[in-house]
């Protein structure tokens, strides 16, 4: 692919959210376990996940999708491009 290439995007974006946590026992209530909060992170999925992998080739992408500002802003950064509105 040559990085005069384009390609146009649409597709539902999905974010992931990993929560990563500590096992800090059993519950004594019911089978399952206690743990602790350590943090949050949140990655692009979906069709956002083919536009960042796009972006890595070098590609000039456009994108479509129906999205809150805070994902709009989580697309920018990772893809590290901005998005019109």
């Amino acid at each position: 692919m040559h990085s005069r290439d384009r390609i146009f995007v649409i597709g539902d974006l999905i974010i992931d959210e990993d929560v990563m946590c500590d096992a800090v026992g059993l519950s004594l209530e019911s089978p399952t376990l206690k743990c602790t909060h350590n943090n949050t992170q949140k990655a692009l999925g979906g069709s956002g996940n083919v536009v960042m992998n796009l972006a890595e080739l070098g590609m000039q992408i456009g994108y479509m999708s129906i999205c809150t500002d805070s994902d709009t802003m989580l697309v920018e950064e990772t893809c590290h491009t901005s998005i019109c509105k």
